[in-house]
């Protein structure tokens, strides 16, 4: 026999905000991303980050910082591709997956400041993201499932192991909308582009681990329903959502989980607090295990509702004691 054993911790929302670990500059060129960076800044408060929210011309989003030569002067940013964009527009949002223009080395689009020495591997003697797209280029001729497949492993690994961007939304009604969340990746930024040891994990950055607890702490359901409304919808690939065949299936998605955000700030450096979702510290879960359906997270009415379910196996032999024993008491 088996029994479905509900177990539930609620705790109270503290009130006051905890100070700051540290502050990041946050940049947007249209009035609603700024109401969306404003509802990012409050969702991020509970893992102890703060938003200096800068609201500029797209002409002037992405210029250089004097005093830093040609280092773009931000931490993320909210950017749209549609009809309107004039900036490479066909090639992100045509013929090419890979948006090369937005995520390769030598893109035309220098907001995300990748290059090959972030993910440098010794074998191929290049980035690895560069090898991907390098290679994937070479094969886009006949849209085989070969081809769609690389790109598909490239996708994984550019979300799980750089993670440049969080897919926000699209249109429903303008399949040729993209709305990302883009993260600064130079070396120069001192916590999103840190590439010291994460010291919770050591073979990961502390920038990739602060930058999985922004995209686990974002609740973009909420973000939508308040700020966008029903015709838009959230994505979860990095590329053109038009490109329908070339989306990996099994992409890595990032779902709203400020327990896991927690987990991720503490193993960077930065502690709020032990959670015993994760038993060693060097425990670094799928995005899978963390978005299953089985543990979600649900906020209501200012408490943090955590609902475990586990499945318990009952020998007869227990049942039977458990039995008698309410006998006796009868």
């Amino acid at each position: 026999m088996s029994i479905v054993v509900a177990s539930m911790s609620i705790q109270v929302k503290n009130t006051e905000s905890p100070d700051p670990f540290f502050t990041l500059v946050a940049k947007c060129y249209t009035p609603t991303q700024m109401d969306i960076l404003f509802m990012l800044k409050q969702q991020l408060e509970p893992i102890s980050i703060n938003l200096d929210i800068i609201l500029m011309e797209w002409g002037h989003l992405f210029q250089p910082d004097p005093d830093l030569a040609s280092i773009v002067d931000y931490d993320l940013a909210i950017i749209e591709f549609n009809n309107e964009t004039n900036i490479s527009y066909h090639n992100l949002l045509g013929t090419d997956p890979y948006f090369t223009d937005l995520y390769s080395e030598n893109g035309s689009i220098v907001t995300l400041g990748y290059e090959s020495s972030y993910d440098w591997d010794e074998e191929l003697g290049i980035g690895r993201n560069e090898w991907y797209i390098q290679n994937g280029k070479q094969m886009i001729s006949n849209n085989s499932l070969n081809q769609k497949e690389f790109c598909w492993e490239w996708q994984y690994y550019l979300m799980a192991e750089i993670l440049p961007c969080l897919p926000l939304f699209a249109h429903k009604n303008d399949n040729s909308s993209l709305q990302l969340l883009v993260f600064n990746l130079r070396e120069v930024r001192p916590i999103l582009g840190n590439r010291d040891p994460c010291p919770g994990y050591p073979t990961k950055s502390i920038g990739l681990t602060v930058k999985k607890a922004i995209s686990y702490a974002i609740n973009r359901e909420e973000i939508k329903r308040v700020a966008l409304g029903d015709d838009y919808e959230i994505i979860h690939h990095p590329i053109n959502p038009t490109n329908k065949s070339w989306l990996n299936p099994n992409g890595v998605k990032y779902c709203h989980n400020k327990q896991i955000a927690n987990n991720y700030i503490d193993h960077a450096g930065y502690a709020i607090g032990w959670n015993p979702y994760w038993g060693e510290q060097d425990d670094w879960p799928d995005w899978e295990d963390v978005c299953s359906p089985g543990t979600p997270t649900i906020d209501v009415n200012g408490f943090g509702l955590e609902i475990a379910v586990f499945w318990l196996s009952i020998s007869s032999i227990s049942l039977l004691y458990y039995t008698r024993k309410r006998r006796k008491k009868i």
